[in-house]
């Protein structure tokens, strides 16, 4: 009877499954830790990926053109201060990164190089190439009189700069 049980599949099966000594139990920890750390590696591949291609586009990214205007109509003299102009620097910028948002800075200097204020905004998510984008400044009475200049910068970088004269 001991020969006929060793044959059959089914018993040994079953010696197999309440003895636990199946092979599978060793080995399904191991699989498990496999499978998540293979798609934690992949992850944190994409995610770096993702950084490098954005960072690599933002190094290429220029202004293909800048201009300063008041009214809409191009500043070709100096501004007025009695009037309060509000004036507008408008830059394109060639070769953004697509499929997300830049965060953007103008500085506006007054004669003596200071930052005399200060516009902070994100865009809308860029899908298309030029990218037309812009910041504004109202001078007022009290604004110094002289020759100022405007910087549009992504980071430290400068993408776009004026000279203008306040009269």
């Amino acid at each position: 009877m001991d020969l006929k049980s060793d044959t059959d599949p089914l018993e040994r099966a079953r010696r197999e499954a309440t003895s636990g000594s199946g092979r599978r139990e060793g080995k399904e920890p191991h699989t498990l830790l496999f499978v998540i750390g293979s798609v934690v590696a992949l992850g944190l591949g994409a995610l770096g990926w993702h950084f490098y291609s954005r960072h690599r586009a933002l190094q290429s990214m220029q202004a293909a053109g800048a201009t300063l205007s008041t009214g809409g109509v191009p500043l070709t003299g100096p501004a007025a201060r009695e009037v309060g102009p509000e004036l507008v620097f408008e830059v394109v910028l060639r070769d953004p990164p697509r499929g997300g948002s830049l965060e953007l800075v103008c500085h506006w200097l007054n004669p003596s190089g200071e930052v005399r204020y200060e516009n902070h905004w994100e865009t809308k998510d860029i899908d298309k190439a030029p990218w037309p984008t812009h910041c504004r400044h109202h001078f007022g009475p009290t604004d110094v009189l002289g020759h100022w200049s405007v910087r549009m910068l992504s980071g430290e970088r400068v993408l776009g700069e004026e000279r203008f004269e306040l009269r």
